[in-house]
Parts: structure tokens; sequence; C-alpha cells
């Protein structure tokens, strides 16, 4: 594993990592390449629409130096990090620790990471658990860019202001925030894989592992934010928490798309110590190859590996069908065809990905699609030590079932009946075994 040091981290935002012949000591995301104005970056707490945003997230040090800031420009936040230092402060020195509080509508959920404080206050009813997950989900992308050797950094330098570093991220950050305020992957840790027949996925998984080369490490096709196909050595897992940051990373930063790409990337559930090295290649409009590499000189080598895949996915037609499939094979409800289904969730704990049908009514809208996770969120809580819980309210009846091997919510309208919920769980079940082989992979390459 490639190691990271104080020095390499300080020098790391100096050019950028995106060029098809770029040197691999650069960080990954340090430049501003590909990165657009944040909308909000001239807000501050003098402002009402800045006071009116449901979810605030704040990142500092334990010195109080500002890192990131959902919205607004974090130096203009200096008295609220200032606040929030405070109040860890006042829990570290008792030894003890901060978890969350709730004033009024606010919930403020606390999470400290090392040298790093994070913070999240928000106004929509998530329980504090799932706050502090994404928390932890933006402490993991930070790690994903500097490696955990940010540690060593504070220490020797407690004042250091880690946004020199950081500069160009914060659109990054931004982007996986609002990716688990709106997808279910990162509440319920699976991945949402795009629905493909068995027999082309095995072919695509085969193409990447013949066509691999000794610097090779791992191999990951994505089409938008769902996974295709992975291949890794027989030892070695890619746990969804870095597949998410994977996802993320590829599909926010806009310049991928115009070029290949070598840049330094940090898995931290894998080793937070140091970087692999990712290979970046967008060979479809929405259809990304990554290579990772323990090698930091190898780009030219994978290079060649991936004009090889390209050229065997073409052969065969697999490129055309992953973009059919993006386009048109999504699950939907009217393919499951369970009477009074509104939506359902499906996850299986043994492969760690899940089935998610697209927006219908009456969740078609980004704001009540938003509502039901977040209700998910609520439910997931209170249920996580029963085997099924029923919720009913004047909106919509929640039936969340837990099994060794699985478990889904299915939500129908509120006058639904017992009788009516069961038969739907039951023919969703059957629905997701006939189909299983189309939207999880049950095989990934192997070597």
């Amino acid at each position: 594993m490639a190691s990271t040091s104080t020095k390499e981290l300080s020098s790391s935002s100096s050019s950028s990592a995106t060029a098809v012949a770029p040197t691999a000591e650069q960080g990954i995301l340090a430049h501003p390449v590909g990165f657009r104005r944040r909308k909000y970056a001239d807000e501050g707490p003098q402002h009402a629409s800045w006071r009116n945003h449901s979810k605030h997230i704040f990142v500092l040090s334990n010195a109080g130096k500002p890192v990131y800031s959902r919205y607004g420009d974090p130096l203009k936040l200096a008295g609220v990090m200032g606040v929030l230092q405070a109040f860890f402060s006042f829990v570290v020195d008792d030894e003890d620790e901060l978890h969350h509080v709730r004033a009024g509508k606010q919930r403020i959920a606390f999470l400290a990471r090392g040298s790093l404080y994070l913070v999240c206050c928000a106004k929509t009813e998530e329980p504090p658990a799932v706050l502090r997950r994404q928390l932890d989900y933006v402490h993991s992308l930070i790690v994903s860019t500097l490696t955990g050797g940010i540690e060593k950094l504070f220490q020797d330098r407690p004042f250091f202001d880690l946004r020199h570093l950081l500069e160009g991220t914060e659109r990054m950050i931004d982007s996986l925030v609002s990716y688990l305020d709106t997808d279910p992957c990162g509440f319920c840790g699976a991945i949402n894989t795009l629905p493909l027949a068995e027999p082309m996925r095995r072919e695509i998984g085969n193409i990447i592992q013949d066509s691999r080369s000794s610097s090779f490490l791992y191999g990951i096709l994505t089409a938008g934010h769902q996974l295709v196909n992975l291949v890794r050595p027989r030892k070695h897992v890619i746990l969804p928490a870095d597949l998410h940051l994977i996802l993320n990373f590829v599909n926010s930063v806009a310049s991928f798309r115009d070029t290949e790409s070598w840049v330094p990337i940090c898995l931290p559930k894998f080793n937070s110590t140091g970087f692999l090295y990712a290979y970046v290649a967008f060979i479809a409009p929405k259809v990304c190859l990554l290579m990772l590499s323990l090698k930091n000189d190898t780009f030219y080598e994978l290079s060649k590996c991936k004009d090889s895949i390209v050229k065997q996915m073409k052969s065969i037609g697999a490129l055309e069908a992953v973009e059919n499939a993006l386009r048109s094979q999504q699950c939907s409800l009217r393919q499951v065809n369970a009477p009074g289904l509104l939506d359902f969730l499906y996850i299986s704990k043994i492969t760690r990905q899940l089935v998610h049908p697209v927006s219908a009514p009456p969740y078609h809208t980004p704001r009540h699609r938003k509502r039901l996770l977040r209700l998910y969120h609520r439910l997931h809580q209170r249920a996580r030590h029963s085997q099924m819980y029923y919720y009913q309210s004047d909106w919509e009846t929640v039936v969340l079932v837990s099994a060794e091997n699985y478990e889904f919510f299915c939500t129908f309208g509120p006058l639904v009946t017992k009788e009516k919920v069961v038969a739907a769980c039951e023919h969703l079940l059957h629905w997701i075994k006939t189909h299983e082989s189309t939207y999880f992979i049950l095989n990934s390459p192997v070597y």
C-alpha cells in the first residue's frame, strides 16, 4: 500500500490530477477543475436564507479552525464554529462524548473523529443515528482525499488550516450530502446495482478480469450511481461505504467526462493510511470504468487495459446493453405488479445490495420522495430489534420486515387492509427471488 506523509499532504494541492500524464503524488481533489462556483457560497448567519436551510453540516478542527460548511463561506462562520468547538471542549474535558441534542425542531448531531469535529443541524426529523452516519461519510470523504495522515499533520501543527488542502473539494462534499439525502443506499449500507441480464453481466466481468494487467488491483464499472460489475482480489472486498465514495467521486467531477484521469484516492474502510491510484475513464456518457492499482506509475498500462476492455465490450454489444439498461430497465412498480403497493425498498443482507423502484405517484416529486425516505429512516431506527414493524398514518401504511438474509419496506395507502399488505409482501418476495440474478451481482469475478 502506498503511504502518505505530512509533506505529501502539504504538496498535494499544487497542481491538477486530471492530466493525461499526471504525477502520482498530487492530491486527488485539491484542484478546482470541473467544479462550478457553489450556489450558496455567499450566505452567512446574517441572511434569513442561510438560517432557513433544513440541514447544515459543519466541519472544524479541534482548535476551532473552520474546514467546511454546507452553506456559506466557512471563514464567515468563525463565530458559529467557535460555539461548536466550545460544545466539544466541554465534554472532552470531562472525558465524555457528545452525540446529539434537541433544540425545538432542530436536531444537532455531533461526531468527533480524531482532530476533526463534525456537526449536523437538521430540521428534517431524521434520527440522530442517521445524521451521525452522514457525518461519518463526510469524514470518510475527507480521509479519502488526504488519508489518515491528517492526524499526524494536526499533531505537528494544531492550528493548521486544512481548507488549503481541501480547496476545490467543497462541491464534492456537497454532492455526497445531497446523495445521502435522496438515496437510501447510505442509511442502509448497501449498493444500488444496475439491472442487467445475468449472462451479460458475467461477460462484462470476464472481459475486465481477462484484460487486467499485473498492476491491476480492482476493476469497477459503474453506470450513473449504480454498480455494473466489480473485479477484485479473492482476499480483499470493497465495503459499500468505500463504493459510495467512489460512485460520488466519479459522478461529481465534471472534468472526468472529458479525458482519461489518473488520481490518488484513499479508501478509508480498506486502508485509511495510504493511497491507491485510480485510472478513471468514461467509456460512454454515463458509464465509467475505474481501475485501482497499488503502483503510482501505471497510467499508460491501465489505459491499454481500458482500450482492450472497451473493444471487447463493443464487439459483443455489452456497452450498448449497459446504456440501454440505464435508460429503460430500471425497476418499476408496474414490473412488480403487487396490488396496492406504492413503494418498496429491499435490502439483501448477504450481498449488501438493494432494489428500489423509480419514483411513482404519490412519491414522484422530490419533496414527497424525500419525505418517504426520511420516514424509512425513522422506522428503521424504531424497528432495529424487531422482525416486523407496522406503521399507519393519515398519509400511508408502511411495513418493515427484517429476516436473516434480507429486510424490506413496503408502502401502501392509509386504508389498506392487513390481508392485502401480507399478500403484496409475499408477492414482492417471490418477484425478488425470481429476478435476483438481474437486480443483484451474485458472483462478481475474483482472482
